[in-house]
């Protein structure tokens, strides 16, 4: 794997990059300063979810509002959240934005994104178990005592000493 480039003179800086599915950290640090810097309101959106215009309804229940019932400020905040959801979809190759295609908001878009390219958090611990220097992988073993899978011993079994 190559190198990400770097910015050089005569680059543009204010353009958001392009990702097509390597030097992913690289990627999501640029993104999050480009939209961070643009508007932290849409970052705050992407990282909590998008707004959604309630109302309180004669016997105490908060519902969802009706399109009819939108104010103003429930516009504004509907342009925020599309405008949020714009630029994250921007700037992805075909392959990545088939990824999420079908997520419906920012947040859901944003964690598709983390997980398929950094895992979730089990995958990250049980790839340090699995390859943290250990001949044994305690992930495997753990596996086995929770399904409670019968084990053999191999009659001639290679042991590292």
């Amino acid at each position: 794997m190559s190198a990400p480039q770097v910015i050089l003179e005569g680059k543009y800086v204010t353009r958001q990059s392009y990702f097509n599915g390597q030097h992913y950290n690289g990627w999501k640090n640029r993104k999050e300063n480009y939209i961070q810097a643009d508007d932290y309101e849409l970052w705050m959106i992407i990282e909590n979810g998008p707004h959604i215009s309630v109302r309180i309804t004669d016997d105490g229940k908060i519902v969802p509002k009706k399109p009819h019932e939108f104010d103003s400020d429930d516009f504004r905040r509907m342009k925020k959240n599309a405008r949020a959801k714009k630029l994250l979809y921007f700037g992805l190759s075909p392959d990545e934005y088939t990824r999420i295609s079908e997520c419906e908001s920012t947040k859901e878009i944003w964690n598709a994104l983390r997980v398929a390219h950094e895992g979730t958090n089990q995958v990250k611990v049980s790839g340090l178990i699995i390859n943290g220097g250990s001949c044994i992988n305690e992930a495997s073993n753990t596996l086995i005592d929770k399904l409670q899978i019968p084990i053999k011993k191999h009659p001639t079994a290679y042991f590292l000493k």
